[in-house]
């Protein structure tokens, strides 16, 4: 082999060497690239958790806006009806904890796949997060997309920061992409009552033509309840026929609620009383805008009135507890108009038509008329 031959092939070798190398250290062209090491999404906002003091969720659909005030957090949108804390603290630290953990694609017309295109673009699934100061500037902005599911007890999602071309696959203990949720009513505890149903003695259920229903028991102990007023010659449905509507009460979620001064174009629909052997009163106050129907709820405690001789009901709480429990209620319903759904709402306008056989036509209570229970004394009266 002549020194010129040789020259060439140690220049190949050279040259093929130099290319082994550097494809060795760079990946083949993707549209990913692994990150050498993980990082936060926000390296500076857990620092900042506690200066955050609005939270704007949006999507192509709208906007719910979560504000902190003196006070504590609370719907814009819904008059400042409060929020859970730990529903708010759980959502911002799903934020601040979330990771990166690939680089994925720069090109608009592949954000879709991902889920992370401009919520203005037609047929947008994204949603924007963006949590701001007092003042107003943004400390965090995140363009949420589609969950890419769980490694091991970490949640997957596909992001990209807002005003950035690069989208990532991110990591964290939670996905923002529910912990960040653009139904307003998902951050609010939508619980309105919750107790035994066996407290209740009675119940009035008071209708716009001035008709009533009442229905009481005498005892804890007795299942179910009379009727009183039954129309002469009829009959209940069932001997338990009345014990739904009493018992309606017990336990109530909401679907919407705004500030009771915003009831606007409401039509008196029905009142609903109950009141339990202890003391507590429960006042429901119906309102119907167009097909909905609105309940005001007011608390109050009343010391049962016993007769001589007579004992308080083996259930009965002490009656601070109850003051108590009365206490809580009315600060927690004060000022606010509740939506009803709609099965309840009628429960609570139970007439004597929805207790009777089906057989005949039922009677109605005169305008102005008190009914009157079997033998046995009833605290409940028709308001007036």
């Amino acid at each position: 082999m002549n020194a010129k031959v040789l020259s060439i092939l140690v220049a190949i070798v050279v040259v093929v060497g130099g290319l082994a190398a550097y494809f060795a250290m760079t990946p083949m062209y993707s549209s990913t690239v692994t990150m050498s090491t993980s990082a936060k999404v926000f390296p500076d906002l857990a620092d900042k958790i506690n200066d955050v003091a609005l939270v704007r969720v949006k999507n192509a659909g709208g906007e719910t806006i979560v504000k902190k005030s003196d006070k504590g957090w609370g719907l814009e949108s819904r008059g400042g009806y409060p929020v859970e804390f730990e529903k708010v603290k759980e959502a911002l630290m799903s934020l601040a904890d979330l990771v990166a953990l690939e680089t994925k694609t720069s090109k608009p017309d592949m954000y879709a796949r991902l889920g992370v295109e401009d919520i203005t673009q037609a047929g947008a699934t994204s949603k924007v997060v963006t949590l701001e100061d007092a003042g107003g500037k943004a400390l965090a902005s995140l363009i949420v997309g589609k969950d890419a599911g769980n490694a091991g007890s970490k949640a997957q999602v596909y992001v990209r920061r807002a005003g950035e071309a690069a989208s990532l696959l991110a990591e964290g203990r939670t996905s923002p992409s529910w912990s960040f949720p653009t139904d307003a009513m998902t951050w609010v505890k939508r619980e309105l009552t919750a107790f035994d149903s066996g407290r209740v003695k009675g119940a009035i259920f008071v209708h716009p033509d001035g008709s009533s229903v009442v229905v009481d028991r005498p005892s804890s102990k007795e299942v179910n309840y009379r009727v009183a007023d039954l129309p002469a010659g009829k009959e209940l449905s069932s001997p338990g026929a009345a014990n739904s509507a009493a018992g309606a009460l017990a336990y109530v979620s909401f679907e919407d609620v705004k500030p009771a001064g915003e009831l606007k174009d409401a039509i008196p629909s029905g009142f609903a009383e109950y009141r339990t052997f202890d003391g507590l009163r429960l006042n429901v106050q119906l309102s119907k805008v167009g097909e909905k129907t609105w309940g005001v709820l007011t608390a109050t405690y009343e010391a049962p009135v016993l007769g001589e001789g007579e004992q308080p009901d083996p259930i009965s709480r002490p009656a601070a507890d109850v003051q108590k429990e009365a206490a809580d209620l009315s600060a927690k319903w004060s000022g606010w108009a509740f939506l009803i759904p709609d099965f309840k709402a009628k429960q609570f306008a139970t007439t004597m038509d929805d207790l009777l056989k089906k057989d005949e036509p039922a009677g109605e209570n005169k305008e102005g008329e008190t009914p009157t229970l079997p033998p046995g004394d009833s605290i409940l009266t028709p308001p007036k």
